[in-house]
């Protein structure tokens, strides 16, 4: 596969026992699921219709304000509507998609992103490459979204698919399984094709309520599969600045019953525990229990066989704040640690080193002064770090 032209990366390969890939060309439809989305449908559809896709299918799912008629004043004959029931699941209104697309590849475009003009003409052809691979039918794509206004980009997230072989589970934060073998866990691959996303700005999330809206699908996905620890991740993830100290432990603690590792998920239960616990860490930061933050520290520590880049890192914040002179052996060790790619990448707060970064940063402007620390801050990317109000000291 390593000459397929737009392949990024390979997370997870392509399972055994999976069909063989097809010389036919297979159609192209952009699926677009909808809920009162006027600000932003038309944007979306726009770049859509600027690709050579065959078909452009808007889902929605009871719009009440100008979303359903914004669609039907487009002419072009490749824009279809699909009018369902919104059933409080985010895999059903999917694979209610699927269903209607029937076959090819379905690519699905939230309503608050817009592919990026430099991708509209190559979309079809890099979709193309893949078409012929050994089993790409039990595979998703994953294309490079891109938050518009924020440094965030996400590369794993499934949304090109094979529509007569893939579906979702999940009410929210919902993934691709294999129906015809539960067992076998899709292959995920990157492709390049760039989306913009901006439906996480303060304000849409505010508008359209996306945290409760969120949490409340999590708690329903925890009352139907209350092992899972996907969703219990994902209900701490997203509730966290809601969170208070009890609320914090008592989904910390659920990871204790919540082993179960579902079909189609890729990731064990250890994984979506140790991603828990650092941001359980950062919010008992927050809320100043630092006791028990440094306690789930060690028990970071423990789930990577050595010191786990965030438990380092509250480790430090914790003795800059509670010490005069923070000791100069805890710098040479964040340093040694941040040179570790393979330890940076364990971060649940972020995999490229930035929280290490500003540590060091302050570590260096306590022990040997503003320059010393502004000096390495240049060669890091500019950021802002969630316990540091800059990225350089001024």
């Amino acid at each position: 596969m390593d000459d397929i032209a737009g392949l990024l990366e390979i997370y997870q390969p392509i399972p055994d026992g999976a069909p063989a890939g097809s010389d036919e060309l297979w159609p192209v439809t952009i699926v677009v699921l909808t809920l009162n989305e006027e600000r932003a449908i038309a944007r979306c559809l726009d770049s859509a219709l600027a690709t050579s896709v065959d078909r452009v299918l808007v889902v929605d799912t009871g719009s009440t304000d100008a979303t359903v008629q914004i669609v039907a004043g487009y002419t072009d004959q490749r824009v279809e509507m699909l009018q369902i029931a919104w059933a409080d699941s985010f895999a059903q209104a999917r694979n209610a998609a699927l269903d209607a697309v029937g076959e090819g590849w379905a690519m699905f475009l939230d309503a608050d992103e817009w592919i990026d003009s430099d991708c509209t003409d190559v979309l079809r052809d890099r979709l193309r490459a893949f078409e012929s691979v050994a089993g790409i039918t039990w595979c998703a794509l994953t294309p490079v979204i891109r938050e518009d206004g924020r440094d965030a980009e996400y590369r794993e997230i499934a949304r090109i698919v094979p529509a007569d072989h893939l579906r979702f589970r999940g009410e929210v934060h919902e993934y691709p399984y294999i129906p015809a073998d539960a067992d076998a866990v899709p292959g995920l691959i990157g492709i390049d094709l760039v989306l913009w996303h901006d439906g996480y700005s303060s304000e849409v999330v505010v508008a359209k309520d996306k945290i409760q809206r969120n949490v409340a699908l999590l708690e329903s996905a925890r009352r139907r599969e209350p092992d899972n620890p996907r969703w219990l991740f994902f209900q701490l993830r997203d509730a966290l600045p809601m969170l208070h100290f009890t609320d914090v432990m008592t989904l910390v603690e659920a990871f204790d019953s919540a082993k179960q590792q579902y079909p189609g998920d890729r990731q064990a239960p250890e994984f979506y525990r140790s991603l828990a616990l650092s941001r359980a860490c950062g919010r008992l930061a927050q809320l100043g229990e630092w006791t028990t933050a440094l306690g789930l520290c060690f028990d970071l520590d423990r789930l990577t066989a050595g010191e786990h880049p965030d438990a380092a890192y509250f480790r430090g914040l914790h003795e800059l704040n509670k010490v005069q002179q923070p000791a100069p052996d805890t710098l040479g060790r964040l340093v040694r640690l941040r040179k570790d790619p393979a330890a940076v990448t364990l971060s649940g707060l972020d995999k490229q080193g930035r929280p290490l970064d500003a540590l060091i940063a302050a570590y260096l402007f306590r022990l040997k002064g503003r320059d010393a620390a502004n000096a390495y801050l240049s060669l890091c990317e500019p950021w802002t770090d969630e316990f540091f109000d800059m990225s350089t000291l001024r």
